[in-house]
Formats: structure tokens, sequence, C-alpha cells
């Protein structure tokens, strides 16, 4: 807890950011905390690179434009090291309490079990993006 707490006390108080810097990590496709390689040649995430970079650089592009924008050229460079290093260290932090910790991982392992399992039921059910059906 208390290396989450000190992560969290490490983030920019500008929640845009945070949000911002959340979707640009979420494309990436190096970002694996867990050293799980079942069934990995089948993610199709992870084999469309050019669409993840694409994606991720969108998003990259909009930050910091938006920081530029909000803060300025140098105020801008110092914030966006300052919130890489933080996502950094809380990957590494993520992945060392995954490790060590077995209720972590076995809370976390029964959240994928869910999700999965969520997944197959709903499988063939057809859901709109938007509007009605």
């Amino acid at each position: 807890m208390l290396l989450v707490k000190n992560a969290n006390d490490q983030l920019d108080p500008d929640s845009t950011l945070v949000k911002l810097m959340l979707i640009v990590v979420a494309f990436s496709s190096h970002c694996f905390i867990l050293n799980n390689h079942q069934n990995i040649e089948h993610d199709h995430l992870l084999y469309g690179t050019f669409r993840l970079l694409g994606s991720q650089n969108v998003y990259l592009e909009l930050l910091w434009k938006y920081m530029i924008y909000q803060y300025g050229y140098n105020e801008s460079i110092l914030r966006f090291s300052r919130l890489v290093q933080t996502f950094l260290c809380v990957l590494k932090t993520s992945a060392i309490v995954y490790r060590t910790n077995e209720a972590h991982q076995n809370m976390v392992n029964n959240m994928i079990a869910k999700i999965k399992q969520s997944l197959i039921i709903n499988e063939n059910e057809q859901i709109p993006l938007w509007g009605k059906s």
C-alpha cells in the first residue's frame, strides 16, 4: 500500500494529463506486467504493432499539444519527463507486487478468469457502439 501511495503522490495533479498518459500506455504493445506467454502467438494486438503505434502516436501528440497549450514548452518537458518516470515506476511496482504477493496473484488471476468467462458468455451478443439497435 505504501508503494502505491508513493506512486500516487508522484502523479501530476492534472487529471487530464494522467488520463491521456493512461491511453498512451494502454496502446503500448510492450507493456506486459505479467510474464504470461500462454497463447501469445494469438495476440492480434501484439502483432498489430503499426496500428498500435499509430493510435499511440495520435494520443501522444494530443497529450503533447495539450501540455504545450497549458504549461508552455519548458514546463511541458519537465512534466512529461516526470509523468513517464512515474508510469514506469508504477509498472515496475505492479510487477513486483504481482510476483511477490500470493493474495494479489490470486485476486488478479480470478479477475482475469471472470473477465474471460464474461467475454465467452457475451461473445455472440451484438451490441451497437452507439445509437439504437
